[in-house]
């Protein structure tokens, strides 16, 4: 077969139409272009088109893969995160969300939430039946609740501790009792107040001044109960 030798094509059906071919063939991977107006040239694609550079990428194609801007077939995911039983996931305990706003803002970052339990425990030597506590932390929130129900022993006076958390500021935070079956106080029922992890009772003692509020008994079938809120 001979070889073809022209400079133009000429279109010969119904309409005028005339194309100059480039006079060079470029380099591999190049493709043919008009510039509108019937001249043929010869480039690279721009950076944002598709070639056949662009469609061979690494990777696996899937229905949970995406190709990336580097020719990589990729899993669809957000740097520093993965996911756990359908549940996000940090590679770092430090790392939150941010709430309410469109930009990175420290007030609005939640980066610790937990729940969980806790086990209230009286001074002395006291039993229990019942000896439950439950607590929320958010951010630097703490909320927890307790009962204590006395099966025996003779616990008494001062504290009641375990809390999961340290108070800070220490005794500056307050809850409030729910129930107090059998107790008798050296004064008014009291309010609560945080120290350290530990509550204490707050209000009129029996001189009638504001101070710390001691229970002188918690035996058999004795039962307390109540909720403190502090932060951390």
């Amino acid at each position: 077969m001979g070889t073809l030798s022209v400079d133009k094509i000429l279109k010969t059906s119904t309409g005028a139409a005339e194309f100059t071919l480039p006079a060079t063939d470029g380099t591999a991977g190049q493709v043919m272009q008009t510039d509108g107006s019937g001249q043929l040239s010869v480039a690279a694609l721009a950076a944002d088109t598709v070639g056949t550079a662009q469609l061979s990428a690494t990777g696996t194609a899937s229905a949970t893969t995406f190709l990336r801007g580097d020719n990589a077939w990729t899993a669809a995911a957000l740097t520093d995160w993965a996911e756990s039983g359908g549940s996000l996931l940090p590679s770092n305990a430090a790392y939150g969300i941010y709430l309410g706003v469109n930009t990175a803002t420290a007030a609005n970052l939640l980066s610790d939430y937990e729940e969980g339990t806790w086990t209230p425990t009286v001074n002395g030597t006291a039993t229990y039946s019942t000896q439950d506590g439950v607590y929320t932390k958010i951010g630097n929130v703490v909320h927890a609740v307790f009962k204590l129900v006395s099966s025996g022993g003779a616990g008494a006076g001062q504290t009641i501790t375990g809390l999961p958390f340290t108070a800070s500021p220490s005794d500056e935070w307050a809850g409030c009792l729910r129930s107090s079956v059998g107790i008798t106080w050296n004064g008014t029922a009291p309010m609560l107040n945080v120290v350290g992890t530990s509550i204490y009772g707050v209000g009129f003692n029996t001189a009638a001044s504001t101070g710390q509020v001691d229970f002188t008994t918690f035996g058999s079938s004795d039962q307390l109960g109540g909720f403190v809120t502090y932060t951390v």
